[in-house]
């Protein structure tokens, strides 16, 4: 693979722009699937970039949360803690995991989701072959649109990728995956105050999903049939979630 040419901060290598996601994924488009989903890949590319000197400390991928606090002073706090017993084991142990998240995923803690949501590489390249994918179909939402949504924050991304992940009964189909995301893009750009804005309305709109799967086989459906059901069950519950809250 080549190195990202690009030029990171301990910032933007944490939460990659946009822009720098897509020239990631432009970068490595040729990889496939069945190597992009393995933690160990993921693993070598990000020490490879160390080596490279495009990360240029180790200690980026320490860095956790806000702002506020380095990954250098993530695990200083934690060395200078560690002689004052399990307050300081806790943090570095802590900063183990985080690393290992940020390299190349935790699936042994954070499940299979992890590869696809934790580290950085990954994180891009998985999101932008997503959007790229679905905007490549006919009808679909603009790219910004769709990249809107599997970059609203980490948590929305998280649970979108948990649904595709843990429900292959519902989502398995790439054409319903597509249609799904494309249908979520179309209403949030068009209710812009929706509540399904929140990454916590998302289990509850798959279990409405499941309930139209079940009647039904998504999968022979075309793009735009998929598209129309998902959406207008997007609207219904966006208008029940307003009048509850409006309500109470």
């Amino acid at each position: 693979m080549p190195v990202f040419n690009q030029p990171l901060t301990e910032q933007s290598f944490k939460e990659m722009t946009a822009g720098q996601e897509e020239a990631a994924f432009a970068a490595w488009r040729s990889v496939p699937p069945r190597v992009t989903c393995r933690v160990a890949f993921w693993a070598e590319v990000t020490i490879q970039h160390i080596k490279a000197g495009v990360i240029q400390e180790a200690f980026w991928l320490a860095a956790n949360g806000g702002r506020t606090e380095s990954g250098e002073e993530r695990i200083d706090r934690a060395l200078q803690l560690q002689t004052e017993g399990a307050t300081g084991a806790k943090l570095m142990d802590d900063c183990v995991r985080t690393i290992l998240r940020r390299m190349s995923g935790l699936p042994t803690v954070r499940g299979n989701r992890s590869v696809f949501v934790n580290p950085s590489f990954g994180r891009a390249w998985w999101r932008e072959r997503l959007v790229n994918r679905i905007a490549a179909r006919d009808g679909s939402e603009s790219k910004r649109a769709l990249s809107n949504v599997v970059r609203y924050n980490q948590e929305y991304w998280e649970r979108l990728v948990s649904m595709i992940v843990s429900r292959g009964s519902v989502l398995g189909s790439v054409d319903v995956q597509d249609a799904f995301v494309n249908a979520l893009a179309k209403h949030l750009q068009a209710q812009k105050k929706s509540p399904l804005r929140q990454a916590n309305s998302l289990p509850p709109v798959l279990r409405r999903f499941s309930n139209i799967a079940a009647s039904r086989e998504l999968g022979v459906l075309e793009f735009a049939e998929i598209g129309e059901l998902a959406g207008t069950l997007f609207g219904q519950i966006a208008e029940m979630e307003s009048r509850s809250g409006s309500t109470s």
